[in-house]
């Protein structure tokens, strides 16, 4: 049999056999692509902590935060990707990345007719910075979600008093995922890891509490943090009340960056006019319940690296 490839062969089968052709090799790219794209190990949420600067702000030094992140070894080993965005005026990224349950935090400002910080808290859920009185808090969270590790009667912000069996129990329990398959067959976590982000996140709780009791006994009448009644720019505009609008009392919604210091005020600036970089945090609690509170984490190291009275703490 003459199986030879010759130009006449060549012309008859395109002649008469390309869409044949074109389909096959359609099959084999569309096989290709399912291949990589099921072999790709995507990462949770709540590993990547993105924050991002408000269209109406910047920083005099963005790489220079961004180094400070990652240097200062701010978040624990399960956070694999750090994220910083400038927002421009013209798109609407913030909806996007909300909606995608990818913000984290967001410094905005507190200047101009409408107020932007306003607006992103009407807009989205947003931890408060109260004290854990307050079950909106990112303190008042975080310090329930230890309490499932806390033996009885002890201090969920102290490691000592956290059962490590039960702590042991919820991080087998979560890294069932099968983006951790990779790294634990690697060797390259295991739970010794994860005592140490408990740990870490019992410091960095309790080190925020602190700052937010000093806040409070402050007799200058200065306070780092921007208050908000929720829902009030809506009704100051003439929009609708919002349902038990009158019951709510202002809260702590963000850090003043003004306020912390002159370091922080020469670095975060509003673009135009007046007001103050307020540095926000968006609730994620629902989409990353483990470590939505890489956030205290994140508000930690800002306020050692920029507050005036950080040294006192």
């Amino acid at each position: 049999m003459d199986n030879r490839i010759t130009k006449k062969r060549l012309y008859d089968f395109f002649a008469y056999e390309w869409i044949a052709a074109i389909v096959a090799i359609a099959a084999v790219i569309f096989v290709f692509e399912m291949i990589f794209a099921t072999a790709g190990v995507r990462l949770q949420k709540g590993q990547s902590f993105n924050y991002y600067f408000d269209e109406t702000v910047y920083s005099e030094s963005d790489s220079g935060f961004y180094n400070t992140l990652i240097n200062a070894n701010t978040f624990s080993f399960d956070v694999k990707e750090v994220g910083a965005e400038i927002l421009l005026a013209e798109s609407n990224v913030l909806y996007a990345r909300v909606a995608n349950d990818e913000a984290c935090a967001i410094f905005t400002d507190n200047g101009g007719e409408y107020v932007r910080a306003k607006m992103i808290i009407d807009s989205y859920t947003m931890f408060t910075l109260e004290d854990v009185s307050d079950k909106d808090g990112l303190l008042y969270k975080a310090t329930e979600y230890l309490k499932q590790f806390t033996v009885s009667g002890g201090n969920p912000l102290d490691f000592n008093d956290l059962d490590k069996t039960r702590i042991k129990s919820n991080f087998e329990l979560r890294t069932s995922a099968r983006v951790y398959k990779n790294d634990f067959n690697a060797g390259l976590i295991s739970v010794e890891d994860e005592y140490e982000r408990i740990k870490k996140l019992c410091e960095d709780a309790a080190y925020f509490k602190k700052v937010i009791e000093y806040d409070a006994a402050r007799t200058d009448g200065v306070s780092i943090f921007y208050s908000y009644k929720l829902g009030e720019q809506i009704v100051e505009a003439g929009g609708e009340v919002p349902s038990g609008y009158e019951q709510r009392t202002a809260k702590k919604y963000g850090i003043n960056m003004s306020a912390l210091g002159v370091t922080a005020k020469d670095v975060f600036k509003v673009k135009e006019g007046d007001g103050d970089v307020i540095l926000l945090a968006f609730n994620r609690q629902n989409a990353a319940p483990d470590l939505c509170y890489e956030t205290i984490s994140f508000l930690d190291m800002v306020i050692k690296k920029y507050a005036d009275f950080a040294d006192k703490l």
